[in-house]
């Protein structure tokens, strides 16, 4: 699933937990209901999050960029753990 952004400064703390718990749920039945419609197994499909993540990125908005390259950086880890 997509990386969202962060709730805007200023957000009040219960609704930042609700957003939060809300995020969780919704990708998890997403993923779920991926995987059960794809032929191809979930870890091929979470190769491109770091595709989506630099496009993402490439928009410019600025409240998600640390978010984004954090993504990236574990994403590049990840791979580069696998490739050893």
């Amino acid at each position: 699933m997509a990386p969202a952004s962060d709730p805007l400064p200023g957000t009040p703390l219960v609704t930042r937990g609700l957003v939060a718990a809300g995020r969780a749920l919704l990708a998890r039945g997403y993923a779920r209901a991926y995987a059960q419609g794809s032929r191809r197994p979930l870890q091929h499909v979470e190769s491109w999050l770091a595709v989506h993540t630099a496009a993402r990125l490439s928009e410019g908005i600025v409240a998600e960029r640390p978010r984004l390259i954090g993504l990236l950086r574990d994403a590049w880890r990840k791979g580069e753990t696998l490739e050893r």
